[in-house]
């Protein structure tokens, strides 16, 4: 392996500059998505954040999701949706999941 090799960059640790986050939610780090895997402390918190992967994630209410259709990211709501207009493309619907459904599979974009 090359002597400046540092990583597969499938994790990344994100310094937190705003509120707490618990482990296993999304979010954005400049133009991308990830889900934490650690719980990270406020403002100045320091943790692993997937960038790639198949995760259960918080989903938009009301929304019927169908497998393979894009996924944003509502940094507003704080939870993945089909609505494409303010938001940030973060990957794939892995597995659909109705409209009633509070959670849903999502493919992180690699």
């Amino acid at each position: 392996m090359a002597q400046n090799f540092i990583s597969k960059g499938k994790v990344m640790d994100f310094q937190n500059g705003g509120a707490a986050l618990a482990a296993g939610v999304g979010v954005k780090i400049g133009v991308r998505i990830g889900v934490t895997l650690v719980a990270i402390a406020a403002t100045t918190g320091v943790g692993a954040v997937a960038m790639e992967g198949v995760f259960k994630v918080a989903k938009a209410t009301s929304q019927a999701w169908t497998q393979g259709a894009i996924i944003y990211w509502d940094d507003t709501a704080k939870n993945f949706t089909t609505t494409s207009s303010g938001n940030t493309a973060a990957g794939y619907v892995f597995e659909p999941a109705g409209s009633s459904d509070t959670t849903g599979i999502v493919k992180l974009n690699a």
